[in-house]
């Protein structure tokens, strides 16, 4: 089985976990714990200078990130537009709630007429993933959004939220797929 095959397979096999598993409190729960793991695992998050932080407008099964926005107001947030030929800009947002409308794919995006940042210019990149594995291998929702983009800012951190139920003991991974260094994932709540 071809790689591309085998991750079409894991990704329906993951997503219908995460219908599964899903439940708000739960998922509630899991985001707080992620977010503060965030902050006390990224120092640079309670220094002085304001960051250029890429964040996602998260979709109910996922981790919940616009707290952040709240729990630390002074740095810039940027929030991915997708365009076409898989490719995607962040654009700065300030007040999700008014700035953010429906998108390509169905997901909350920004407006074309907010001020985008060049990939270099950021800090920081929360990635989202329909499942993980402990080696960096991440499986996205098929797009190759996040790969390309990522390839373009090295200089930034890219740190992965996860829940238990997103792990995997191994992704199947193309030549094109890049592994994410920073993976937290937390821990199971009974």
């Amino acid at each position: 089985m071809s790689p591309s095959s085998e991750k079409s397979k894991f990704r329906r096999a993951a997503l219908q976990r995460q219908r599964d598993f899903f439940c708000p409190e739960s998922i509630a729960q899991h985001s707080q714990q992620l977010r503060a793991m965030l902050i006390e695992s990224y120092p640079k998050l309670s220094e002085k200078p304001p960051l250029n932080i890429a964040l996602y407008a998260s979709l109910p099964h996922e981790v919940q990130l616009l707290e952040l926005m709240e729990l630390l107001p002074k740095h810039h947030y940027y929030f991915p537009r997708c365009q076409s030929m898989g490719q995607m800009t962040f654009q700065r947002v300030i007040n999700p709630q008014q700035e953010l409308h429906m998108g390509k794919h169905h997901i909350l995006a920004p407006s074309t007429s907010a001020p985008s940042i060049l990939p270099q210019q950021l800090d920081l990149i929360i990635v989202p993933g329909v499942a993980f594995d402990r080696e960096g291998g991440r499986l996205g929702y098929g797009g190759g959004y996040y790969d390309r983009y990522l390839a373009l800012a090295t200089q930034a951190t890219a740190i992965a939220l996860a829940f238990p139920w997103q792990m995997e003991s191994h992704i199947p991974r193309d030549s094109h797929d890049l592994c994410i260094p920073h993976l937290l994932i937390s821990p199971a709540i009974a």
